[in-house]
Formats: structure tokens, sequence, C-alpha cells
């Protein structure tokens, strides 16, 4: 699945919610998710969505997001190591 295919409903099928009283939470987590891959790798989109491991790393992004809703970022606030090693494959940003 190209990654900018990626649906709230495919989001919440991944989170196995059947309803829909987050939709719009899910929806701007979703946006989050797609713009935080592109900028962590600097990729475009057309670019991102030829990379289909990427959709998984929305995907598990959207879920990180969904069950870790905190109003602020702490020290143990971390980026999955699965997620971050999927993206820094891809990556074309070099710092």
């Amino acid at each position: 699945m190209k990654m900018s295919e990626i649906t709230i409903l495919e989001a919440k099928e991944h989170l196995r919610i059947d309803d829909s009283y987050d939709d719009s939470m899910l929806e701007n987590y979703l946006k989050m998710a797609k713009n935080y891959v592109l900028k962590y790798t600097g990729l475009s989109e057309e670019r991102a969505d030829n990379e289909e491991d990427l959709s998984f790393a929305v995907l598990a992004i959207v879920g990180e997001f969904y069950e870790n809703r905190i109003n602020s970022v702490t020290a143990q606030t971390k980026v999955n190591p699965m997620v971050s090693s999927i993206l820094d494959m891809h990556s074309i940003n070099y710092l």
C-alpha cells in the first residue's frame, strides 16, 4: 500500500477500532504521521509512495499517537525503535 493511500479506515483497522468516536482525532494523527515520515526522511510524497514499508511506519506512528495521548514531551518520550529503523533506511536527510 502506498503511504498516500492510507485512510482513516486502514488506521482504524490497524488499531482495531470499530466506532467513529475518535475519527477526527485519528484523521489528525494520520496527517501528522505522514508529515513526520516525510520530514524525517526528506523524501517527497511520490518517492515515499515507492517504499511500502513506510506505510507500516505511518500506521505504527498513528498507533503511538493514539495509545500515548499526552500533552507534553518528556525525556522518557522516545520514537519506536522499529519505526526509527525503517525511517533511517529511507532517510536522505543527512545531519
